[in-house]
């Protein structure tokens, strides 16, 4: 009997023994073929955690590696899967809309017969607050086109819906 271990290479490996004694000699071969475990790489590209938004919507870019279907994906917008994405070679792209006000999070998770991996990123969705449109009245001069032969002349109105005199 005889054992050994051998390091086996990526692909075809030939192994043969052969064995020689005063009667003669004998060979066996095999062929042992090593395939290295390739699981999914996942990352998303865009956006940036922490990504802050006025818009209920944006656009979720990354890359998944190891997979050749979409069969193999799964994307997730606040742990609800969507199924309205593409995917073609290792490129990943949706559009997600009706983001929640607040904290949002995006996962993009592969599987495939070698294991499986996830990436996700938190966008925060802060809708503009929109309120009254501003208001102006001239109170003095009170009619418009008014004329003066003055250098100076007071100028009052009234301003309403804004902050600061800034706005």
């Amino acid at each position: 009997s005889l054992a050994l271990n051998l390091n086996l290479n990526e692909g075809n490996n030939a192994v043969v023994i052969k064995a020689t004694n005063a009667g003669g000699s004998a060979e066996d071969r095999v062929t042992i073929r090593r395939t290295v475990a390739k699981p999914p790489v996942v990352s998303i590209t865009s956006p940036k955690q922490g990504t802050k938004v006025s818009k209920n919507s944006i656009t979720i870019k990354g890359t998944v590696k190891n997979v050749t279907s979409s069969k193999e994906i799964t994307f997730k917008v606040n742990g609800s899967p969507q199924t309205n994405f593409s995917f073609s070679g290792q490129n990943f792209s949706a559009v997600v809309t009706k983001l929640k006000s607040g904290k949002n999070t995006l996962e993009l998770s592969a599987r495939n017969k070698d294991g499986q991996d996830k990436a996700s990123v938190t966008v925060l969705y802060q809708p503009v607050q929109s309120g009254p449109k501003p208001v102006v009245r001239f109170i003095k001069p009170a009619k418009p086109n008014g004329k003066t032969s003055e250098t100076k002349t007071r100028i009052v109105a009234r301003v309403q819906n804004v902050s600061s005199k800034n706005d």
